[in-house]
């Protein structure tokens, strides 16, 4: 969970790469305050477009939040501002990456 942000998030990739059944979120990556959000944004995109380079995919990745941790609107916004990603992409790390790995 969490990317293993801040400290961890290549160590993540790493297990995320090497293992079919392990996947990773970004809950709990929008614990920030508004004055930084901006350069807070920028520093957490860059290290999920580095493990999603790492992994060759974005097909290891689940969409989550952390309720008490920011508003799902704030993850929602988050998620739309990855223009790298392909609409496919954004499908399954919306759903059908959780759908997948749950069996739902």
């Amino acid at each position: 969970a969490h990317l293993g942000n801040p400290c961890w998030t290549m160590e993540t990739a790493e297990v995320v790469s090497k293992n079919k059944n392990v996947y990773t979120d970004f809950s709990g990556i929008l614990a920030f305050s508004e004055r930084f959000k901006k350069a807070y944004y920028g520093s957490v995109k860059k290290q999920i477009l580095e493990l999603v380079a790492y992994c060759d995919t974005p097909r290891k990745l689940l969409f989550g939040t952390d309720f008490d941790l920011g508003k799902q609107e704030d993850y929602i916004e988050f998620l739309e501002s990855f223009e790298e990603f392909s609409k496919t992409d954004m499908e399954y790390i919306r759903h059908k990456n959780a759908e997948k790995l749950f069996g739902i």
